[in-house]
């Protein structure tokens, strides 16, 4: 049996360090030009498939409702990780 679970690395299009490793080796890195629709490109993803959503703290802050909309899909993960710029102020 194989499962396949996508994962999608979601940036915005300025931010030129992020998730460059992970582009790198070939995963989904998707550059969003437009983060107030943030919502929007990730209710467009396929939703066949399970999946996992990784992006960074200032781009999830562009949905007011990201966490209360998806937690209960049975299809998606999504992870928010910290901006690693903050750490240097």
């Amino acid at each position: 049996m194989v499962i396949k679970l996508d994962f999608y690395f979601l940036k915005y299009y300025k931010d030129k360090d992020g998730f460059n490793f992970w582009k790198r080796i070939g995963m989904n890195v998707l550059e969003i030009q437009e983060p107030e629709k943030i919502d929007e490109v990730i209710d467009n993803l396929d939703n066949t498939t399970p999946k996992t959503i990784i992006l960074k703290d200032e781009l999830a802050s562009f949905s007011n409702s990201i966490i209360s909309k998806y937690k209960n899909a049975p299809n998606l993960n999504i992870i928010i990780v910290p901006n690693s710029k903050a750490k240097e102020k």
